[in-house]
């Protein structure tokens, strides 16, 4: 999961942790110290809770998810940030929870490519330790 979200490799963690990584030693540090210092961060966000609200804009983005998801293609919905794009597809996937077609993948800053992508595959029933291009 480290490894996941800071695009660092498994084994130089490792040997940092264990004080015999010989690479560069700030490098490392500058990660993993932004890596918790977001993990912080994320954890204190979760306090707030907050509802979701069926406002004008909120019901025509789930009419587009909604015949999007029906038609089984791909639509797009771009906005400034907090204008509640992450609460409309939130609110979709509860309303459509029994849904099995149904899987929502929240982007992180912390994640590179490789972490999306196993973060994506895993559950689907992919090996675990498998490389992804």
């Amino acid at each position: 999961m480290v490894a996941d979200k800071t695009g660092l490799c498994g084994a130089p963690i490792s040997q940092y942790l264990k004080g015999a990584y010989n690479g560069n030693i700030d490098n490392v540090e500058g990660t993993l110290r932004d890596f918790l210092d977001r993990e912080i961060e994320r954890a204190h966000r979760r306090d707030i809770k907050v509802n979701f609200v069926p406002t004008h804009l909120a019901r025509v983005a789930l009419d587009l998810i909604s015949a999007t998801h029906g038609f089984g293609d791909i639509g797009v919905i771009y906005s400034p940030v907090g204008i509640g794009k992450t609460m409309v597809l939130k609110g979709y996937v509860r309303a459509n929870s029994a849904n099995k077609g149904i899987i929502l993948i929240e982007a992180d800053p912390g994640y590179n490519r490789q972490g999306v992508i196993a973060g994506a595959v895993r559950p689907a029933g992919s090996a675990e330790n498998r490389q992804y291009p």
